[in-house]
């Protein structure tokens, strides 16, 4: 079992890489950011001494929750048409830092011979599929008719699929695991800082890492239009900022928790899960994103029937506990109270006023896209193309985004069969992981984590716009070697 407190080394690395991600939200060039990886990777691999494999593997690590490229271009799906109702969708593709380092691991594990990296390689029921998932994949690359298009929600395929595998085999080391953990940490502190700092200034911090060119990037309202600033991160969009926060916050619970009943909140260490979990819990309060709130309600939840969040303590009602509970959420509902429940409100007005009525209608063209295309699917990337082709009213056609799910996006785009395929990989991980997670705090923190994907992922297109779904295999891909 991993020792709560870090060792005197690992402090110094975990100070370290919070100190190069906090650079990272200060850059102005991307030379500088390629610098700043490359500056990671040898200090971790000269001075903290990790092999060629883990190095190259702790700055994949770092670079996940970036989604800006070094080259990056907008790919034009449906163009815009001449009636303000015809509107056009493009997607923005970058060549990513993280993309050509799993590209640089899959090379270096496939030329190696006899090394001792292959001895971790154990062919299982939930890889096997996983297989199965990414060559139905490449199948409907290969027969669909705009290849152009398709090839680039490929890439974000092979991109995940691989990142699992490369997880996979660099979690048999048990140090890397650890480090892994604190990593989260890291970012529920650095991304829990950016969205808490835009929040309480009410407007972008002018970070280079922003996705300035998105859609009105900072200033969204709630679904009625009520003017409620909307924090979105590094990613331009608050709701996917909100998932990948809610990815994370059960790490800052799992560790709070634990150094509590240990009695070692009066380190260091305890001081910097508290301020990760703080800022994390600001931030996505301050996404407005309703299914992150019902992520979290569903960590809670499960937080609360596992551990019962220390309210009892030994038979006895811890009462300094529920005190302090009592003044926090009082405190909350005084400085917050008028947005959160501003933002409730628009509950009511989800199918008529918000954009409910508009996300149910995308639902219902998906199943026409399954239904026309069930074995291999409409192609990737295609579904508003497939959209606009279709005799829609202007309502509806002025709502041309892909379907807001992320596994019925798959059932459309590569068909039902590859759909099944990855729904059965994580749920087969799921369930094949769910004994042992529950005996370890900490790997009961990365199984909820993981589950707040799935959660998001029924309201949202968690596949080709954001870093949820890379995080959420690297937890897979933990949870499978536990």
């Amino acid at each position: 079992m991993m020792k709560i407190l870090p060792t005197n080394n690992i402090i110094k690395f975990i100070f370290f890489s919070l100190l190069l991600i906090t650079c990272f939200l200060f850059v102005i060039s991307i030379k500088i950011y390629i610098v700043l990886f490359l500056i990671y990777f040898l200090i971790t691999f000269f001075i903290f001494n990790f092999n060629l494999y883990q190095s190259i593997f702790l700055t994949l690590l770092i670079s996940l929750p970036f989604e800006r490229g070094i080259r990056g271009w907008f790919i034009e799906i449906v163009p815009i048409g001449i009636q303000w109702w015809e509107s056009g969708y493009s997607f923005y593709f970058g060549i990513t830092v993280k993309l050509i380092l799993i590209i640089l691991l899959v090379l270096l594990i496939i030329i190696q011979k006899n090394n001792s990296i292959y001895k971790n390689i154990k062919y299982k029921k939930n890889e096997i599929i996983l297989i199965g998932f990414f060559l139905m994949s490449f199948f409907s690359l290969i027969i669909n008719n705009n290849f152009s298009v398709a090839i680039f929600g490929f890439v974000r395929i092979f991109e995940f699929t691989s990142l699992y595998f490369i997880a996979q085999l660099l979690f048999s080391n048990i140090k890397i695991r650890k480090i892994f953990l604190y990593l989260l940490l890291i970012f529920s502190f650095t991304l829990g800082l950016v969205g808490s700092w835009q929040f309480i200034n009410n407007q972008p911090i002018g970070l280079f890492l922003e996705d300035s060119t998105s859609f009105r990037p900072y200033g969204y309202v709630t679904t009625d239009g009520s003017p409620l600033y909307r924090v979105s991160g590094l990613y331009g969009h608050p709701t996917f900022f909100g998932s990948t926060l809610s990815l994370l916050l059960p790490i800052s619970i799992g560790y709070l928790i634990k150094l509590y009943r240990e009695k070692k909140l009066n380190t260091y260490f305890s001081t910097f899960v508290v301020s990760s979990f703080i800022l994390c819990s600001l931030a996505i309060f301050a996404t407005f994103s309703r299914s992150s709130w019902i992520a979290c309600v569903v960590i809670i939840f499960l937080f609360s029937w596992l551990h019962k969040l220390l309210i009892f303590n030994k038979n006895r009602i811890n009462y300094k506990l529920i005190s302090a509970i009592f003044i926090i959420i009082s405190l909350l509902l005084i400085f917050l109270g008028p947005l959160f429940f501003t933002r409730i409100n628009s509950f009511n007005d989800i199918l008529n006023i918000g954009n409910g009525w508009s996300r149910l209608n995308l639902i219902k063209i998906s199943f026409e896209a399954i239904f026309s295309s069930p074995i291999f699917g409409i192609g990737i990337n295609n579904f508003t193309f497939f959209m606009s082709n279709l005799d829609l009213i202007p309502e509806i056609r002025n709502f041309l985004y892909p379907v807001h799910n992320t596994f019925l996006l798959f059932f459309s785009e590569i068909g039902i069969p590859a759909g099944m395929l990855f729904v059965l990989f994580v749920f087969y991980i799921f369930k094949k992981t769910w004994n042992m997670a529950k005996k370890n705090l900490i790997d009961l923190s990365i199984w909820i984590g993981a589950l707040t994907f799935i959660i998001n992922s029924q309201f949202q297109t968690l596949f080709s716009l954001d870093p949820s779904i890379d995080i959420f295999m690297v937890m897979l891909a933990y949870l499978s070697v536990l």
